[in-house]
């Protein structure tokens, strides 16, 4: 008989800088473990935090990631918004602030933009609308969620609170929109900051979010494994600060969630991870997800009226009162927002005719909202069956999504939330307004997007690159899909190399696996190998360390990794971040030719707001050191309670947390053996795939890093 078929089934997941280390090897950190009934909600409907929290167990394991467990699916919710406000309170409290467009009520003229953009897109009364009219079992969640952090408040008032007194269940639905329709889908959509500066009239104004660098995702079917059972893999590239910067958790719930996976401070779910069942991953695509609709207002006797065909319509006004922190305090300044029936009015166009064009924005799901409702089915599926369809509401509308599942199955999917659109027209250009035909008709139905299920190679992967290659050996081509429906990604050369290696792979371990996704090499330079590389070619694709040696070298002046087919080598990822963060603090150092200051030994390699979130990070080591070496905690550093093991992460530290010295000589040894694992893998990663890399790893162990280097 198959062995396959008598063993227990099984999925293997790997997750090359999100992994949820076993509880074998678990700090014992409690919050409230005690027994009580599940129904945790006042007569009146409301949620009680006493009695939610009776339900609720917390466990830290030596790595700081908290599992939670709780008799339903709204007992560890609200678990997960605990440890989230306890590990980084400021982060939750600065997205909510943002969400809002309450920014500038801290940060002044230099967040008004995004305070403006953000109150235009009307985030605050869409996420209320989406709340209202959830089901009641996500109505359930969201509540419990909010309550978690409220409770934290309650339970800790010597924590700083800048603005918000409390947080309500609809923020998390604003956050959603923030990150992603604010931050990016703008963008994506085609509208610039420039055009959008315009409305303000003012020519400085900066918004916060930082776009997407990439990540790699990669699964391999059980053909190519010891196991026979799949692998599944995410490389996020993710930020050490802000909001885009990523917490683990692991949640389980007698009602069903069971899942481990990442998330973000201020997101009600883990958004990626697995569960017993199956798992999946997230890079980024860009398929045409938003349109730029030029209005024509040229009613003379009605400047509110906008050409539409043959007729005309009115536009919606509004004024918004967004407050601003000043030189002499804090002012109210009113704005008057407008809004066509094609979306909000947020920027100034030059159209064809050389006319500047007031420009309406239209993204995808902005209205429907959805995101949580569809990562919860997906949680709670059971088979791939299940997980197709809670990803066929498409709520979420973009990434590139990787599955694996117990049963053997490989999935890849170009997931995306793509308008049905007339093929007569551009829509890669901002469109006429009044142009009747370009009105979007629904949206195209998962099945119409690019996707391979099982190949026959075995393998699958994406580095936000075309679709049309996730493996080899496939039919698909640009033209079995609309224009507009898929995006401008190439074959680029992280999924050259990764295909290389995937096809390589025959009967792997994990560990094997783990060690093969860890390659450096370009596979653009392959057939190159034994040729000089011109020095302006290395400048160019190094992308970020331009001090190479005479033209024709090979070789960083620094750190002499040879570049040739290790193109990752020389950046200041490898190069020097990881010596900053082994206590070598950024200080007192000669300026560099450039006009820049880098880490001692290497002038004049990182300058500018790189030196800045380098130095930063040091600064926080040396104070998380000085915790280890003393015991002491300076005051108002650590959010917790008397008595409780100082697992938090600082308030003023957003992703570094404090040392967690209660850890026994019998957990550290794993923890360390593990820190040599991340700093191995590091070293073909970039400054800004740190923030994924568990920094409270290094922080607890930065006097050891420099020596492991």
């Amino acid at each position: 008989m198959d062995d396959r078929q008598t063993s227990p089934r099984k999925l293997i997941l790997i997750a090359a800088v999100i992994a949820v280390p076993s509880l074998t090897a678990a700090l014992i950190l409690l919050t409230n473990l005690v027994s009580a009934p599940a129904d945790a909600r006042y007569a009146d409907g409301a949620f009680s935090g006493d009695l939610l929290a009776s339900t609720v167990e917390i466990i830290r394991d030596s790595y700081g990631v908290p599992h939670i467990y709780g008799p339903s699916d709204a007992s560890v919710v609200f678990g997960a918004a605990y440890a989230q406000a306890e590990d980084n309170w400021w982060q939750v409290e600065d997205n909510f602030i943002r969400s809002l467009g309450r920014a500038s009520e801290l940060y002044g003229e230099e967040t008004l933009l995004d305070d403006y953009l953000a109150r235009a897109l009307e985030i605050p009364r869409r996420s209320i609308e989406e709340y209202e009219r959830a089901p009641e079992h996500m109505k359930t969640l969201y509540d419990a969620y909010a309550e978690g952090f409220n409770f934290f408040l309650q339970a800790h008032p010597e924590v700083e609170r800048r603005l918000l007194t409390r947080v309500e269940p609809w923020h998390t639905l604003a956050l959603i929109r923030f990150k992603y329709h604010h931050n990016e889908y703008i963008g994506y959509a085609g509208l610039r900051r420039s055009g959008t500066e315009l409305l303000l009239e003012r020519p400085d104004y900066g918004p916060a979010g930082e776009p997407p660098t990439g990540s790699n995702e990669m699964a391999i079917s059980g053909s190519r494994t010891a196991s026979g059972y799949p692998m599944l893999l995410i490389n996020p590239h993710v930020a050490f600060f802000g909001l885009s910067q990523y917490n683990e958790v692991h949640l389980e719930s007698e009602e069903g969630l069971i899942f481990s996976g990442l998330s973000r401070y201020g997101f009600m779910l883990p958004y990626m991870g697995h569960s017993d069942f199956l798992g999946w991953a997230y890079t980024d695509n860009y398929s045409d997800i938003g349109d730029v609709y030029l209005e024509r207002f040229d009613d003379p006797d009605n400047p509110l009226q906008y050409r539409y065909g043959d007729d005309w319509r009115e536009a919606e006004t509004w004024p918004e009162t967004i407050r601003v922190l000043t030189e002499a305090g804090v002012e109210e300044r009113v704005f008057d927002m407008k809004k066509t029936h094609h979306g909000p009015v947020l920027g100034v166009v030059r159209d064809r005719d050389g006319a500047d064009r007031e420009a309406a924005i239209r993204l995808s799901k902005l209205d429907e909202g959805g995101w949580f409702e569809q990562w919860y089915g997906m949680m709670r599926a059971r088979s791939h069956e299940e997980w197709y369809e809670a990803v066929a509401s498409l709520n979420v509308p973009y990434m590139n999504t990787m599955y694996a599942d117990r049963d053997g199955n490989i999935h890849y999917l170009y997931n995306a939330a793509v308008p049905r659109r007339s093929t007569e027209l551009d829509w890669s250009e901002p469109l006429n307004g009044a142009d009747t035909t370009a009105e979007w008709e629904g949206y195209h139905s998962l099945d119409e997007l690019p996707q391979v299920l099982n190949p026959e190679t075995g393998y699958l992967q994406n580095t936000n690159s075309t679709p049309l290659m996730a493996t080899e050996g496939l039919t698909l081509t640009r033209s079995d899909f609309p224009a507009y429906l898929l995006g401008g990604e190439g074959d680029n050369h992280r999924a050259q190399r990764a295909r290389q290696i995937l096809a390589s792979l025959e009967s792997v371990t994990l560990e094997e696996f783990a060690r093969a996704v860890l390659d450096g090499r370009a596979g653009h330079t392959d057939a190159g190998r034994g040729r000089a590389v011109a020095g302006a070619d290395v400048r160019v694709r190094t992308a970020g360390c331009d001090r190479h040696e005479a033209a024709g070298s090979t070789r960083c002046r620094y750190c002499r990794a040879d570049w040739l087919g290790r193109r990752s080598y020389c950046r200041i990822g490898a190069c020097h971040a990881l010596r900053v963060v082994g206590r070598v603090v950024l200080r007192s150092q000669p300026r560099a030719p450039g006009g820049g200051r880098g880490a001692p030994g290497l002038p004049g390699v990182c300058s500018g707001r790189s030196r800045a979130r380098l130095g930063h990070l040091a600064g926080a080591v040396g104070r998380n050191q000085s915790v280890a070496e003393t015991g002491r905690e300076r005051p108002g550093a650590v959010q917790r309670r008397p008595g409780e093991s100082p697992h938090s992460r600082s308030s003023r530290l957003p992703g570094l947390p404090v040392h967690v010295h209660g850890a026994t000589r019998r957990w550290r040894a794993p923890a360390l053996r593990r820190s040599r694992q991340l700093v191995r893998q590091s070293r073909g990663v970039r400054t800004r795939d740190l923030g994924a890399l568990h920094p409270h790893v290094w922080a607890e162990r930065a006097p050891r890093l420099a020596a492991l280097l």
